[in-house]
């Protein structure tokens, strides 16, 4: 089972603010420390240099090294 929340952007000025000043990739501080919940459960599991293409991808580099090291996680293993 995968469980997305959605958010539908408004039309407002104020909604267009919002959406220009989140933070952290975008994700609340519940979603960050589910994200680092799971790299310290899962962190032998997990394919960091799989991974680490991705977020190279997607801008997210500094997000996935924030990541990793609030974890714990060497990234080069």
């Amino acid at each position: 089972m995968l469980k997305v929340d959605f958010f539908v952007l408004g039309t407002s000025e104020l909604d267009a603010e919002q959406m220009e000043r989140r933070d952290g990739g975008g994700i609340s501080d519940r979603q960050w420390r589910d994200v680092l919940g799971v790299l310290k459960v899962q962190s032998e599991r997990l394919d960091l240099a799989y991974l680490g293409r991705w977020a190279e991808r997607l801008g997210l580099s500094d997000l996935l090294s924030r990541a990793a090291d609030e974890a714990g996680i060497d990234e080069a293993r």
